[in-house]
């Protein structure tokens, strides 16, 4: 069956919508404002360095990128501090439990290629 047959079967009131412009154009301008504060720095760092050549590095403040280097920095800190108290106040033998991991992902290993 060739594409001219596909599209002649298709009776003409039934055509598929066409797709709508204004939605694709509405998520290509938020995309863009959503990524308006990280071409800002950006720009502002590489012009820095541009102007560095020619003299003194200039100092450039970037508060956007400085604000997400924050709240990353604080949830990593956060996040190691809840997970290191909880795992290292275990009530089980860790060599126990991965002793008995490692037996049970050979048995099942074994299981799967028995099958086949």
């Amino acid at each position: 069956m060739t594409k001219t047959h596909a599209i002649q079967s298709i009776p003409f009131g039934e055509l598929p919508a066409r797709r709508r412009w204004r939605a694709h154009a509405f998520a290509i301008v938020a995309l863009g404002l959503l990524m308006t504060p990280f071409i800002h720095d950006g720009t502002m760092i590489l012009l820095a360095r541009w102007q560095s050549i020619f003299g003194p590095t200039p100092a450039v403040e970037t508060p956007f990128l400085d604000a997400l280097t924050e709240t990353w920095s604080s949830s990593y800190r956060a996040l190691d501090r809840g997970s290191t108290h909880a795992f290292r106040n275990v009530p089980w033998s860790p060599a126990t439990v991965l002793g008995v991991g490692g037996v049970w992902v050979v048995v099942a290993c074994r299981l799967l290629m028995q099958r086949h």
